[in-house]
């Protein structure tokens, strides 16, 4: 195997590399620019006090017989 072929069958590794360096600095630029932002304020709601909503459904409720069905197979 000549050196103009190792070149050939190593050329995904080079892009390979580029994309995951790439990735790799965009992750570590996006943590820190997330870590300065302020944190956020909780508005705090524990003051009032709120009546849980509740819903009831009526339905009437009927029975039925299910015959049994049996298949004979060939």
């Amino acid at each position: 195997m000549s050196k103009s072929d190792q070149k050939i069958t190593r050329a995904w590794l080079k892009p390979l590399f580029l994309g995951a360096g790439l990735r790799i600095a965009i992750a570590l630029g996006g943590m820190s620019v997330l870590s300065r932002l302020p944190p956020r304020q909780q508005s705090a709601v524990a003051d009032k006090k709120v009546n849980p909503a509740m819903t009831v459904m009526i339905a009437t409720v009927e029975t039925a017989h299910v015959e049994s069905v049996k298949l004979k197979i060939m």
